[in-house]
């Protein structure tokens, strides 16, 4: 049935395979009022030739603001879907009360979304309109996400969505202090090493820009600088498969845009030099990397080009198997 599906940079659909086939795939489906949203989930049982009928998987019945999902899965049939909410700060107008940003709320599923469990909610007064981004741990879904510290620092912090009780970490801090949505989440990766790997922007009091960084345990890397300032380097996106970290990148000269990408095989300890992989003069979308066992590759949608699949095989460490 066709609906207003929400589908800029930040809110595109979302699609995972697991290990048996299955495909699943959230979307943000937007509703008539302003902000307001449904996060909606199907999937496909024989390899996308049909669909299961479209759910909505936020149950508080409220027609507010469902937005800026995101997807990840252990790939045995346990399913995790994240998405900003709205309930928590409309409940609390109602009372009266103020109440900062909005919500992050999840559901999960132990049949490969046959069927998912109650929305569980896991943190208060976040950024109500930067993408949210999930990575599957040993130890479980891990959320990155723009949070609201203090009276209104919008800086990035990570949540364990099996460990809810020990709240959220702070993971930058560039004291970027804005009453407003910059609109401009994270990616967020794990390596075979069990390493975070993250991407932010920020036009923080403390730094500006786009950046990376790398977190085991609780060692922290420093903030990596990416990109060329005057070319507006933003929306970076990290990916990782065993040694392999694949990072990508919109950059614009005032003429033309380029997807750009830079590539670690050690774990991000050491980096390539930035590549330009594709140019485009027209309208396009945000670059999008991909990689498994044996292949990479960097997606990028452009109007005049169309959509664009670029190998990028060699920057795979063969070592990884």
């Amino acid at each position: 049935v066709p609906e207003n599906i929400g589908n800029d940079g930040e809110n595109r659909p979302k699609i995972q395979v697991a290990r048996d086939g299955t495909v699943l795939v959230t979307w943000t489906e937007l509703l008539a009022e302003k902000y307001a949203g449904n996060i909606k989930f199907s999937r496909s049982t024989d390899s996308g030739r049909t669909f299961s009928e479209p759910i909505v998987l936020n149950d508080d019945g409220r027609v507010t603001s469902h937005r800026f999902d995101s997807l990840a899965i252990d790939g045995k049939g346990r399913v995790v879907v994240a998405w900003l909410d709205a309930r928590d700060r409309d409940a609390a107008r109602e009372k009266g009360e103020e109440f900062k940003g909005v919500s992050l709320y999840s559901s999960q599923s132990f049949d490969n979304g046959a069927h998912f469990e109650p929305n569980r909610q896991i943190h208060q007064h976040t950024c109500e309109c930067c993408r949210t981004a999930l990575t599957w741990t040993s130890e479980g879904p891990v959320v990155l996400l723009r949070n609201i510290f203090g009276t209104n620092t919008r800086d990035f912090a990570v949540a364990s969505l099996d460990k809810v009780e020990e709240g959220v970490r702070r993971v930058t801090r560039d004291e970027w202090q804005i009453d407003a949505c910059p609109h401009n989440g994270g990616s967020l990766a794990t390596d075979g090493r069990g390493q975070l790997h993250l991407t932010w922007f920020t036009s923080g009091t403390a730094a500006q820009g786009q950046f990376y960084k790398r977190i085991s345990g609780n060692q922290e890397s420093e903030p990596m600088a990416l990109g060329d300032m005057d070319a507006q380097p933003n929306h970076a996106a990290v990916v990782a498969h065993g040694e392999t970290v694949i990072l990508t990148w919109r950059e614009f000269d005032g003429n033309v845009y380029s997807a750009k990408m830079m590539f670690s095989n050690d774990g991000g300890e050491t980096w390539s030099e930035p590549w330009r992989l594709m140019l485009s003069a027209g309208a396009n979308d945000y670059p999008v990397p991909l990689i498994s066992d044996s292949k990479a590759l960097v997606v990028w949608n452009t109007e005049n080009e169309g959509l664009r699949v670029l190998p990028v095989e060699r920057v795979i460490n063969r070592s990884d198997g």
